[in-house]
């Protein structure tokens, strides 16, 4: 499935594919995101994805309910200048800084919605 999103697009810029709408691609959306909210014109941008859910990918879906993430909480925020976003994100703090996979899988996929809203606004 291949869905096109676009910022403040220039006609004679090239453009950006993202393949993978997982926690790869969504860091990569997030951190253009960032760079268009403070002026940078972006090219057009197309994420090709085979699942229609956008965020987790197979590696923080359910399908990995019980395993943890392998880093520390407070190394896994998406955005660059804030490591700790995911850690502030959670709310269940029981399971120390070694969080479930499914619920960054949860992170990733409301990171992805707040700023999807965002691109869609901007055309």
């Amino acid at each position: 499935m291949g869905i096109t999103q676009s910022t403040h697009s220039e006609p004679n810029m090239g453009k950006i594919v993202i393949v993978g709408a997982g926690a790869s691609g969504i860091s990569v959306l997030l951190h253009l995101v960032e760079k268009a909210r403070h002026g940078k014109v972006l090219p057009l941008i197309t994420i090709i994805e085979k699942d229609k859910r956008f965020g987790p990918g197979l590696a923080y879906s359910s399908f990995c309910s019980g395993t943890i993430i392998n880093m520390q909480a407070d190394t896994m925020g998406l955005y660059f200048n804030d490591p700790k976003h995911f850690s502030r994100w959670r709310q269940e703090l029981s399971s120390g800084p070694f969080p479930s996979r499914d619920i960054y899988g949860q992170y990733l996929k409301i990171c992805h919605n707040k700023h999807s809203l965002r691109l869609r606004t901007w055309g």
